[in-house]
């Protein structure tokens, strides 16, 4: 035996071995398996936020001829009211970071 799991065993724990492996190999496969969810999130917000920084670009450069990309993503969708046009706009960004 393994000395985590004789620890576990002799600690007075109903696990077996087997159900020890078994457990930590499911840990494991959630982790790789959920931080791929977590990645491809992750990029999908930051191609949001980089279309919202191209179109707040070509709206500050003020040139009529240029497209402004507002259907790049659903960010820039949403907001296309709030950004074009005679309206003013203020973005409040909370960032939270879990320790």
């Amino acid at each position: 035996m393994q000395p985590a799991t004789q620890w576990l065993i002799t600690a007075g724990s109903d696990v077996n071995e087997s159900n020890f492996q078994t457990t930590l190999l499911c840990f494991i496969w959630q982790r790789f398996y959920h931080a791929g969810d977590r990645l491809k999130e992750g990029s999908a917000i930051n191609r949001s936020l980089l279309t919202l920084g191209n179109v707040i670009e070509t709206l500050a450069a003020g040139d009529p001829r240029m497209i402004v990309p507002y259907r790049d993503s659903a960010l820039t969708k949403l907001l296309k009211s709030a950004l074009g046009g005679n309206s003013k706009t203020v973005m409040v960004i909370a960032f939270f970071h879990k320790i």
